[in-house]
């Protein structure tokens, strides 16, 4: 639960998020026996799903850039690009539904799939395939001080955070010049929106590193030369990570260059009924990420495709509730490509960053992103063919998830497993 709220409160950018988050909580998460795979599954989802639909994040500057630029092309100067992405947030169903099965599993303490074996392993000390460690061995390694306090590990994670949202901020200030006033409240979203995260990612881990160090070497007394050699130890750890993100963007580009998401929108756009629009957007953009293994890929090849072909079907384009769906389809189908493809940097760098195999990562996420990805693809049907409000979807949607968990996902509770391995 305390990964999952530390996920939402980091939700200015999904890199950060990822980087700040699973670091952290990887040393708690195999000390209490929750496993490298739920932690993996954890910090992903609440990177770019809680990225995509907060509204002030390092994303909301290209979507609106992108709704703003299909609405211009169509003749519509006059749009407000920030509006229509704040009044699609309702209609994100998968987004908000993969939110809520993940704090669901954790407050009920019940999984299906591989990710019940993965815990279930975790929970009772036995190896696992998918950490580099198993969870007691690497709990066992972690160096306890006597004379701990709470402040050493607290001031090093605030500086990263801090470091990162305002440089974020000022990155974007810098971006926009005299355009904007960075301290009114619009201007300060647009500054979140234009800016580039990573060199204020890099400012703040060099700096949170120096705070470590320094709180290493005066308050624990613990030698410069073996804090070098941890820290070392860790960046080669993610070399081969950069490998494989160098690899996974090779392979998207391909598939970019074959136009396979023009191909594939053609196919559906022929011959098919407005009111499944929606849903047929939703399950194309989903495809082509995961395909591509990039949200940011999708949304310039859709956008500007299907934004004009639901618009030729209403009479104000501006205010029809199937073209803010559209546009929430994109986003949704998006991000659920971008969670579940084994060459998305971010499952990369979750899977690097928690300590664990992403192939594993990826097969136990699956089902857990396949139940939200089913009730969007319902919920988006049923507001082509019937009109209705978001909430209903939203509501029934949240109802089915609880019900899944509840009857499908067995326990994990330690007690429940323990009782259960005596007896056998």
């Amino acid at each position: 639960m305390i990964t999952s709220l530390v996920g939402c409160l980091v939700f200015f950018d999904d890199y950060a998020n990822i980087l700040i988050v699973g670091p952290t909580m990887q040393p708690l998460c195999d000390r209490l026996r929750v496993s490298r795979e739920k932690l993996t599954y954890i910090v992903h989802t609440t990177a770019g799903i809680v990225s995509g639909i907060a509204i002030m994040t390092t994303w909301i500057g290209f979507e609106i850039g992108l709704v703003t630029d299909a609405f211009n092309n169509m003749g519509y100067e006059n749009v407000n690009g920030f509006m229509m992405i704040v009044k699609n947030i309702p209609y994100m169903f998968y987004n908000i539904m993969a939110i809520v099965i993940s704090f669901a599993v954790a407050l009920m303490m019940r999984d299906f799939g591989p990710m019940y074996h993965a815990e279930r392993a975790a929970r009772l000390g036995t190896p696992s395939t998918a950490a580099k460690k198993p969870a007691a061995e690497a709990a066992s390694d972690i160096e306890i001080g006597k004379n701990g306090k709470v402040w050493y590990a607290l001031v090093p994670i605030l500086t990263m955070v801090l470091t990162i949202f305002f440089g974020i901020w000022y990155s974007g200030a810098k971006s926009l010049g005299s355009d904007v006033d960075p301290f009114t409240l619009s201007g300060f979203r647009d500054c979140i929106g234009e800016a580039d995260p990573m060199p204020p990612i890099v400012w703040a881990a060099m700096l949170a590193t120096l705070v470590a160090t320094i709180i290493a070497k005066v308050f624990v007394k613990i030698p410069v030369k073996k804090v070098y050699q941890t820290w070392l130890s860790g960046f080669f750890g993610l070399c081969e990570t950069g490998i494989v993100i160098v690899i996974a963007w090779a392979l998207g580009k391909v598939i970019t260059d074959l136009h396979t998401a023009d191909y594939l929108i053609s196919i559906v756009s022929d011959g098919v009924s407005v009111a499944i629009f929606p849903a047929c957007i939703f399950l194309i953009s989903c495809i082509i990420s995961f395909c591509s293994g990039t949200s940011w890929g999708t949304m310039p090849i859709v956008f500007p495709i299907e934004i004009p072909l639901v618009a030729a079907f209403v009479q104000d384009p501006t205010n029809s509730h199937l073209v803010i769906a559209t546009i929430a389809a994109v986003l949704s189908g998006s991000t659920f490509g971008d969670q579940t493809s084994p060459i998305s940097d971010s499952s990369i760098l979750s899977s690097a960053t928690s300590g664990c195999d992403v192939i594993t990562h990826v097969k136990t996420q699956i089902p857990y992103a396949l139940v939200p990805a089913g009730i969007a693809l319902l919920s988006y049907l049923l507001i082509g063919f019937t009109g209705i409000s978001a909430l209903l979807p939203l509501i029934a949607g949240a109802a089915i998830i609880l019900l899944i968990v509840r009857f499908v996902g067995k326990s994990t509770d330690p007690k429940v497993l323990s009782s259960q391995a005596k007896e056998i």
